[in-house]
């Protein structure tokens, strides 16, 4: 009898021990989450273990050098070598997926341009976002202002090395603002953005209280996109059917205290401007046509202006592509500008690419002439190199 229950003692004492590893396992609990970290095409993403923040750090540099040839020969050509940008940037959302942040930085000496006489403007954005809804966004800070396609699309994202004559005359650029932005997706999809922002750039220029007033409507009558290709020049996507964005923008800038609006030299005294912004992207199979048309007008002032920095004046832009599924994109741009007193600028240029991963590591050489009335422009011949690396 003893012996029969010290077996059976045995017996259970054996099945406790076995199971003994279950039941450990079943007290302790589950293994939390954690951060992740990775790297894909939107940069050294770290997200937090309850995916509330999400943080995506990018950066790159552009290597360009240009070789100008100008007219006569007492001309003499010269080499531009330089790190043309390099930019550092953060952006996300925290705590919430609908906050979103953003910061980006310069430092490059071109990038630097744009601050007050004598000090450097490193900071490029610097914003707040908040998604109410999934059609309606608002922002708040230091950003680019709702204007013409080609230059609300990033700089590297681009098919030639610099944006065009139109753009650079008569670009909105960048501005401490607020901005709602509504959004509708569907079979003709379309969007509306409104802003108010300061009227003086990226660093303070007067101490009046002008301010600017932004505004922009886009639509897609063909149907959307695929993914991101609306926001990168090319057809990356290579659309299988026609794909159309057309957009207008209107800026009026009251009082303004730099010649161009948000760019530019530094006035004696201020003056309004008001500037109509059309632009077109169509994207089939491989080929895309980028058209952008710009007006913009000013108030008189009781100061004399310099030839060359009176603003008014009318430009268009033409640019085709075609990109191979190899990775080759040649390409050809036209621009045109006609500025009061009689000034005129004109660029034709030829420009090819070639995509290693996509805008984030490229190589483009372009080759083109500039012509027109100084001081707006010189008759020369330009060549281009220009190498984009970034993640």
């Amino acid at each position: 009898m003893n012996v029969s229950r010290l077996a059976a003692s045995g017996a259970l004492a054996a099945v406790a021990l076995l199971a003994s590893p279950g039941i450990l396992a079943a007290q302790q609990p589950a293994a939390a989450p954690h951060q992740t970290v990775d790297v894909t095409g939107d940069g050294i993403t770290v997200t937090s273990a309850d995916s509330t923040t999400r943080l995506a750090f990018r950066f790159r540099a552009q290597l360009l050098a240009t070789l100008a040839v100008p007219d006569g020969d007492d001309n003499e050509a010269s080499l531009d070598a330089q790190v043309r940008r390099a930019r550092l940037r953060l952006r996300g959302s925290l705590w919430d997926p609908r906050l979103e942040v953003s910061i980006q930085a310069g430092l490059s000496s071109r990038d630097m341009s744009g601050g007050n006489p004598g000090s450097a403007a490193i900071l490029a954005d610097a914003y707040v976002a908040w998604q109410q809804t999934p059609e309606l966004r608002f922002q708040a800070g230091l950003g680019t202002l709702p204007g013409n396609r080609q230059r609300t699309i990033s700089s590297g994202s681009l098919q030639f090395a610099e944006r065009g004559l139109v753009s650079n005359t008569f670009a909105l650029d960048r501005d401490i603002h607020v901005m709602a932005t509504w959004k509708r997706d569907g079979r003709i999809p379309w969007s509306w953005s409104a802003a108010v922002s300061t009227g003086e750039g990226r660093a303070s220029a007067g101490p009046d209280l002008g301010l600017a007033y932004t505004t922009r409507i886009e639509f897609n009558p063909l149907g959307a996109f695929t993914g991101r290709n609306a926001d990168v020049e090319g057809d990356h996507a290579r659309e299988t059917s026609p794909r159309l964005l057309a957009g207008v923008a209107f800026s009026h800038n009251d009082r303004a205290w730099r010649s161009r609006g948000q760019l530019g030299d530094l006035l004696d005294e201020p003056r309004s401007l008001t500037t109509v912004l059309v632009d077109a992207t169509m994207k089939y199979r491989g080929w895309s046509v980028y058209l952008e048309g710009a007006h913009r007008d000013a108030e008189r002032t009781s100061l004399p202006v310099d030839p060359g920095d009176d603003p008014r004046g009318i430009g268009g832009l033409l640019q085709v592509g075609y990109l191979t599924r190899a990775g080759w994109e040649p390409s050809l741009r036209l621009a045109r500008i006609e500025m009061e007193d009689d000034l005129n600028a004109n660029q034709a240029s030829l420009n090819l690419v070639r995509y290693l991963k996509g805008h984030r590591i490229k190589y483009t050489i372009e080759g083109g002439r500039e012509w027109g009335r100084a001081p707006l422009t010189q008759d020369r011949w330009l060549v281009r190199t220009n190498l984009e690396v970034g993640i």
